[in-house]
């Protein structure tokens, strides 16, 4: 049986490392599954089309703790089709007693008439500085997909 736990691990003081690893008969398969099996569990479940879809990775812009089991990033995930870049806000927070996310909200990509944007990977750099400049006016932003579960608790 494989279970999924969550490490939230300070780097250099400032940063943070945000890794679900799966556990496989007590070995460590050393490859985060945030955004390729946890997150397009989530997304496939509730949008067809994300059966076609996948998560080749999240750029953060910022990640930080928002309390003692919470935490939250912005920034960039790479989409695997075409490897665009679509901007992702996730916060989750940990269950105090057993291995698993309790609370969850996760915003991806950003409306555009009919569709969700979606910047080629080689206007990363592009993409980073637009995000930066909407560094505490998410709320301008207008999401494309957006998924809550469970109850934050304090």
């Amino acid at each position: 049986m494989a279970s999924i736990s969550v490490e939230v691990d300070p780097i250099d003081g400032d940063g943070l490392r945000i890794s679900l690893k799966k556990h496989l008969w007590q070995s460590y398969l050393e490859e985060s599954v945030l955004e390729r099996v946890f997150l397009l569990g989530i997304f496939e479940e509730l949008y067809a089309e994300w059966k076609y879809e996948s998560l080749d990775g999240i750029i953060p812009i910022i990640a930080g703790r928002l309390g003692e089991r919470r935490v939250e990033v912005f920034g960039l995930c790479i989409l695997m089709s075409g490897q665009s870049l679509a901007p992702i806000h996730l916060r989750l927070q940990l269950a105090s007693a057993v291995d698993e996310v309790s609370w969850l909200e996760c915003k991806l990509g950003e409306k555009s008439e009919n569709s969700m944007l979606r910047t080629p990977y080689n206007d990363l750099n592009k993409a980073s500085h637009r995000l930066h400049s909407l560094l505490g006016k998410l709320a301008a932003i207008k999401w494309f997909y957006s998924v809550t579960f469970g109850e934050s608790k304090p």
